[in-house]
């Protein structure tokens, strides 16, 4: 049976239910008023529940909550905020009123207190014992260098006062040979080892709502078992652990994680605020029952969380609440890039919020921070804006996203994807087969020069009238040397594994027939290897490829990396308020799908914004198309 709430909140008035728990041995002491705990806690296994008795009511509650309830009243806390408690979550608007205020109730807290469960006694006394052996170790460690300085400095002092008139005095004090103390790593044993894994992989720090609960408040207390520790002493101790010779890093999978969380919580109480773009990438770690509750759990602790997601919305399909969720962002940026950016397949062209997918994705890192539009705008070279700064004007008529900008050409041929390389079922073939299949041509003349220097823009993110050396200048033969360069780079940890696939992708382009001026990729690219080249930035063909994007040319001629949805007869367009191309899919009269993002050079930075007019252009769901 549900529990009967006597009444809603009221907002008006600044409402929030506590949670006075009595004392079991004297139920009528008196609790002082004014003070409360906030409860951070993991719900657990919803089917697993247990009654508490609330306004001499029963109210069905998980199992976790109850033991977490318990050991807060055998530590004399007794008056408790408890979300599953003081919300009804049965009232939708309740829900998402509260989840407004739940920074602020956090924030007012006396303390809040962290609650993990599945620690033994054995576990927590040897997790006590291994954090106090960890910190001893640590300030020896500490005042023995200190105490080296310190004599370091005296011995100085003695050195220049021998030289003096007061040198008689010093006779007796000769400086000693010092060394400075070596840090030694910690020492662990497998059963520590194991402890600490186990505390590092709580279910608790895959909580979505625990980025808001544990940055709002000085007072942090972490409990596992008996024993209570503070965020900045695990990340220390489990970083000394990771170090030791013994430890295995990969068994500490939610140290990065737990890391991040301890960085917004320190800009939090260093009131550096934060947009919600930098917090959401973090919840791609996450997990939340309810799938919106991904960025409805950091509204609190972003500086325009509030003004882009004004108001939370349990009632509406996901879809709905997406929708409405861009819009609030590209009126409050001004820029479409998160539109046109597909971590997935076609669809609808609002961004899908909740999906970790959305934000675990290399893709969207080239536009997680968009500006707002009252802020300022690093608009360097390096920074791709092929609307020439031109903000983003739209209109929003049902499903249909009404947007300005032009068409400037067409996809004609498409390589495969990494991925489809790797897969395709063809075994990786030598660098010498690929330079015996494909002749190397002669790119001496213009038109050929051209292309090659487009190729090693796209390739290798390079112009080739940089000087990268003060004694060498990049010729357009020296392509292959480029990829020698990449395959021989030392930059590059995995440059082995990194150039058999690199081989097995031209391999693959090969097959396919996918040629520049007739000739195939790899021909370009078969030079003389000779003396590796010093390259300046190595990063764009491998992200690119990474990314599964797809090398491409079109119908006038250019070469570009398209979205790895592209296909021929795809159309490329420029949109204002999108630093990058777009690739569009006609899907009825006058209706374009979204297909992605691309990179065409000569087209990134404003150049065709000053020879065509923008239109309107009408991106639907493909879904809904008619």
């Amino acid at each position: 049976m549900t529990y009967q709430y006597q009444r809603s909140l009221s907002v008006v008035n600044d409402e929030i239910r506590l949670l006075q728990i009595q004392a079991s041995g004297d139920p009528d002491s008196e609790i002082e008023s004014g003070k409360y705990i906030a409860l951070s806690y993991c719900w657990g296994d919803p089917g697993v529940k247990g009654r508490i008795i609330v306004s001499q009511r029963p109210m069905m509650v998980t199992k976790n909550l109850i033991i977490a309830l318990q050991d807060m009243r055998s530590r004399g806390y007794h008056r408790i905020w408890a979300d599953a408690v003081c919300i009804d979550q049965s009232n939708l608007e309740e829900r998402s009123q509260q989840i407004l205020r739940m920074a602020g109730i956090y924030r007012s807290a006396w303390k809040v207190v962290a609650f993990l469960h599945g620690a033994s006694f054995y576990e927590a006394k040897l997790a006590s014992a291994l954090f106090i052996r960890i910190r001893n170790e640590e300030q020896a460690a500490r005042k023995a260098i200190e105490d080296y300085k310190r004599q370091r400095k005296r011995d100085k002092d003695i050195e220049r006062s021998k030289e003096g008139r007061w040198s008689r005095l010093f006779k007796r004090h000769q400086p000693r040979e010092l060394r400075c103390p070596e840090r030694q790593p910690v020492q662990i044993d497998d059963r520590e080892h194991y402890v600490l894994s186990k505390l590092l992989n709580n279910p608790y720090w895959c909580r979505s709502w625990i980025i808001q609960e544990i940055s709002a408040n000085t007072h942090l207390d972490i409990i596992w078992g008996h024993h209570v520790f503070w965020l900045k002493s695990l990340i220390q101790i489990a970083r000394l652990a990771s170090e030791s010779k013994g430890s295995q890093i990969q068994n500490y999978g939610q140290l990065a994680h737990i890391q991040d969380l301890n960085g917004i919580r320190t800009a939090q109480l260093t009131m550096q605020p934060q947009s919600i773009f930098q917090v959401l990438p973090l919840t791609r770690n996450t997990k939340a029952s309810e799938p919106r509750d991904r960025i409805y759990a950091i509204l609190g602790v972003t500086s325009n969380g509030n003004i882009l997601v004004p108001f939370p919305n349990y009632s509406l399909p996901d879809s709905a609440v997406n929708r409405d969720i861009t819009v609030q962002m590209i009126q409050g940026t001004r820029r479409l890039d998160f539109v046109i950016f597909k971590h997935g397949e076609v669809g609808p062209w609002w961004h899908d919020w909740f999906s970790p997918k959305s934000f675990s994705s290399r893709r969207m890192k080239c536009c997680i921070n968009p500006p707002m539009k009252n802020e300022d705008w690093n608009y360097s070279d390096e920074y791709y804006d092929a609307s020439d700064k031109r903000l983003a004007e739209f209109k929003v008529r049902k499903n249909s996203l009404f947007v300005q900008g032009f068409f400037v050409d067409d996809i004609i041929q498409c390589s495969p994807t990494f991925s489809e390389a790797l897969q395709g079922g063809v075994k990786a073939h030598s660098w010498e087969y690929i330079k015996r299949k494909n002749r190397r041509i002669d790119i001496s003349e213009r038109k050929m020069k051209k292309q090659a220097r487009i190729l090693a823009w796209l390739l290798y993110g390079v112009d080739l009238q940089d000087d990268f050396s003060a004694s060498y200048r990049v010729q357009e033969t020296d392509l292959g040397k480029l990829l020698y360069g990449l395959r021989k780079s030392r930059e590059i940890a995995t440059s082995s594994r990194l150039a058999k696939e690199l081989i097995q992708w031209l391999y693959c382009c090969c097959e396919q027939s996918f040629d520049i001026k007739g000739y195939p990729l790899a021909s370009w690219l078969t030079g003389e290897e000779g003396k590796s080249v010093k390259i300046r930035a190595l990063t764009r063909f491998n992200n690119n490829l990474r990314l599964q994007m797809r090398l491409g040319r079109t119908d006038h001629g250019r070469l570009g990396w398209f979205n790895r949805n592209a296909l021929p007869g795809d159309k490329i367009a420029v949109i204002l308020g999108c630093r990058f191309l777009a690739v569009l899919r006609k899907c009825g009269e006058n209706r374009y799908c979204v297909v992605g993002e691309a990179v065409v050079q000569g087209l990134m930075f404003g150049e065709a914004m000053r020879k065509a007019q923008p239109t309107s252009i009408e991106l639907v769901d493909l879904d809904h198309k008619q």
